[in-house]
């Protein structure tokens, strides 16, 4: 199925962490549920979902036998997914993966933790939907406690107004190159987001000051113009075959869509026992 404003759209599921936090030597994703493993309960919605034409999945490289080998249940990896060997960190495995997709500049990539089995189609539809108008878009969920700003001494400095912050879930989809770009300049300062709305926002920064860049155009040429210092401001040459839209990178909004509790990401071991009630009660995913 063609979708009236992307071409074509990706989703590239992060998986490549090592277990540590989880407290087992293993990728928690790699971890059984209801005899299938976390992994499996992740993919089926992309696999499902008309729209979504390939699919990419970063792993660790050490994983890849186990992947290979992986028959719980009569389950086995779907041929059409393709594996990527992730990197370091979360930034450098997101690249690696981006490097391998195979969709144009301007199209949609839905980027999701692989330690989220509760995505649903509804959410990928939101995302999508979302993004048509936007630089891009990403689940996100209201704060419902009181929380506090802190000092390196974990003293408090001040309660911020909930009613502004919203706690990020994933997918989170964004244009290819608008990709590309953010997280290549995040490395490019040293600097490691921790989810793909963060890379854009780096982006949008300038890299001496940190101040909002803008973009400005004088006698045909582009610069991202540092909002506060005139003197941080850099040429920047738009190469047209890549499609790279400076404005919607730099000045377009980057859209919430509304999540669900449900869409938990696992993290330690309780978390599977938390998952493992949800299931008891019913599909989270519905």
């Amino acid at each position: 199925m063609k979708d009236d404003t992307f071409k074509s759209i990706s989703a590239l599921i992060v998986a490549g962490g090592t277990g540590t936090r989880f407290g087992l030597p293993t990728n928690k994703t790699l971890v059984p549920l209801r005899n299938r493993p976390v992994i499996a309960w992740t993919l089926d919605p992309f696999l499902e979902h008309p729209l979504i034409d390939e699919i990419i999945l970063v792993i660790h490289p050490r994983d890849r036998k186990t992947i290979d080998s992986l028959e719980l249940e009569g389950w086995s990896f779907p041929e059409s997914v393709q594996l990527v060997d992730g990197g370091p960190d979360r930034a450098s495995s997101v690249h690696n993966g981006l490097l391998a997709t195979t969709c144009a500049a301007d199209d949609l990539i839905l980027i999701h933790d692989g330690a989220r089995p509760f995505v649903s189609i509804q959410d990928l539809d939101r995302i999508i939907e979302s993004s048509r108008s936007a630089c891009g878009s990403l689940l996100t969920l209201p704060f419902t406690e009181t929380f506090k700003e802190i000092d390196e001494n974990g003293h408090i400095l001040q309660t911020p107004d909930r009613s502004h912050h919203r706690i990020a879930q994933t997918p989170q989809g964004f244009r290819r190159n608008d990709l590309i770009r953010a997280h290549e300049e995040a490395k490019s300062r040293n600097l490691s987001p921790t989810d793909s709305a963060s890379a854009i926002e780096i982006f949008r920064t300038c890299p001496r000051c940190q101040s909002p860049r803008k973009r400005l155009t004088l006698e045909g040429e582009t610069y991202l113009s540092c909002s506060q210092h005139p003197r941080c401001s850099e040429k920047i040459v738009t190469d047209p075959i890549e499609h790279l839209d400076l404005h919607r990178l730099i000045e377009e909004p980057i859209q919430t869509a509304q999540g669900r509790p449900e869409n938990i990401k696992i993290t330690t071991s309780e978390d599977i026992q938390r998952i493992e009630f949800l299931l008891a009660r019913n599909d989270p995913r519905e």
